[in-house]
């Protein structure tokens, strides 16, 4: 199942965790306590942040993201589970350096991540 291949990536990123705060059904990866990437268990694919919010129309634009129900701003988009698998776990990456860039050096550092 490829969700479960976007759990076993997603952990092995450094400093990320996994959280509920939506429910038993929606599961959230975050890394210095901010979001990265988000599904629900029987959702039909995974929301990720993109670099830019242009990044993310041109996405939608092309057809290979829709635009997530609850995050409609900020360059988040809803990659389908039908999408390649590199593909996803690729945007999950990019998703997860975006955000990890976001947090203070320290707390970079106390996610387990050198300073970039």
């Amino acid at each position: 199942m490829l969700a479960a291949d976007v759990d076993t990536h997603c952990a092995s990123l450094r400093g990320t965790t996994l959280d509920f705060p939506f429910g038993p059904e929606i599961k959230v990866w975050k890394v210095g306590s901010k979001m990265f990437a988000a599904y629900a268990t029987d959702g039909s694919g995974i929301s990720v942040k993109c670099r830019t919010a242009h990044s993310a129309s041109v996405l939608i634009e092309l057809g290979k993201a829709t635009q997530p129900p609850y995050l409609r701003e900020g360059g988040w988009v809803m990659i389908g589970w039908n999408r390649p698998r590199s593909e996803i776990m690729d945007r999950v990456t990019t998703s997860y350096e975006v955000v990890l860039s976001t947090l203070s050096p320290a707390r970079r550092l106390s996610a387990g991540s050198a300073e970039r």
